[in-house]
């Protein structure tokens, strides 16, 4: 059985059971980690201090969006690390030593 990301599944009107070229994955997946990852420095930036941020009505209401909003910063990297992962299972020869 093959795995997610190497054929079209066969309920996919027209293109159902075709393969996935890698370069297909591989190149949105990266661009957008490496957006994702632009946008967290943005967001890091703006939360030093170092940019103009929003203004808060108090320091509670500003610690809230904080945590809320920082596991976004992982999205950038754990895409890039994963379009990894991808690129290593499909591209890479295997080592039959």
């Amino acid at each position: 059985m093959r795995g997610w990301g190497e054929i079209v599944p066969p309920r996919v009107p027209i293109i159902g059971g075709k393969r996935i070229r890698p370069a297909a994955v591989i190149v949105p997946a990266a661009l957008g980690g490496l957006v994702m990852t632009a946008v967290s420095v943005m967001m890091a930036l703006t939360w030093t201090g170092a940019t103009d941020g929003i203004a808060y009505e108090n320091p509670w209401w500003e610690m809230l969006a904080k945590v809320c909003i920082s596991p976004i910063s992982l999205w950038g990297p754990m895409t890039l690390a994963l379009t990894y992962a991808y690129y290593a299972r499909r591209c890479r020869p295997l080592n039959t030593a």
